[in-house]
């Protein structure tokens, strides 16, 4: 029993160990892409600004060179240079500290559609374009039918076919329903196609039954 107890402390730990790894190499597969990016952006915008403060330093240092300024200003005038461009590169940082993360989202969320979208082109269609005329057909009868229409079809598919003529079997009438609910049930699903109807000429008698390619519709429509 102890030797059991142990084996199954042993397996919880394994599983815990292996559970807090996981998480901590997803946070630092994020934390390197939240880095990467956030260096991306900031460089995207810090380089412009890079350039053009070695430019005004260029510029200054030329300035100094033809004695157009003094060389006694090229420190206060290096700092006015740097201190602004600086800061604009930190607040810029900071911002893209905030924004890198949602970015980051968008692209995982892109990458899930993509990958959604192959997957739907690579899978075969579940029905054919004739399965789905048919299920739309038989949807639209159940619809407008409602719990009558599953009622009366149920018992019918369990039957496997009907015949009404007179006088009729009560047998015949599933259970809850009237002989004119289920007449207009079975009429109405045989003039959209969802049934078949024989009718016997000049006796009134008609025999109701469940095409072979409605019976897998009618299945997932009533029973699913």
């Amino acid at each position: 029993m102890r030797r059991v107890q142990r084996g199954t402390l042993n397996n919880s730990s394994k599983h815990r160990h292996d559970g807090v790894l996981k998480r901590y190499n997803l946070n630092q597969e994020y934390i390197r892409k939240v880095c990467a990016r956030l260096l991306q952006e900031t460089l995207r915008f810090g380089a412009e600004q890079i350039i053009a403060m070695i430019a005004a330093l260029g510029t200054l240092g030329l300035q100094i060179a033809a004695r157009v300024a003094k060389p006694s200003e090229f420190r206060p005038s290096v700092w006015s240079i740097i201190i602004p461009y600086a800061a604009i590169i930190i607040c810029f940082g900071f911002y893209q500290l905030l924004r890198v993360p949602a970015l980051i989202y968008a692209d995982q969320q892109r990458e899930i559609n993509d990958l959604r979208e192959k997957i739907t082109a690579l899978t075969p269609p579940r029905r054919t374009a004739a399965q789905q005329h048919d299920f739309d057909t038989a949807s639209a009868a159940l619809k407008l039918l409602g719990g009558t229409g599953k009622t009366a079809l149920r018992f019918l598919r369990q039957r496997g076919s009907l015949t009404y003529g007179f006088p009729v079997p009560s047998s015949t009438i599933p259970q809850g329903l009237n002989i004119t609910e289920t007449m207009w049930v079975y009429n109405h699903c045989a003039a959209e196609g969802v049934l078949a109807c024989e009718e016997k000429p000049g006796t009134g008698v008609k025999t109701f039954s469940i095409p072979s390619t409605m019976v897998p519709v009618l299945d997932e429509l009533l029973f699913h």
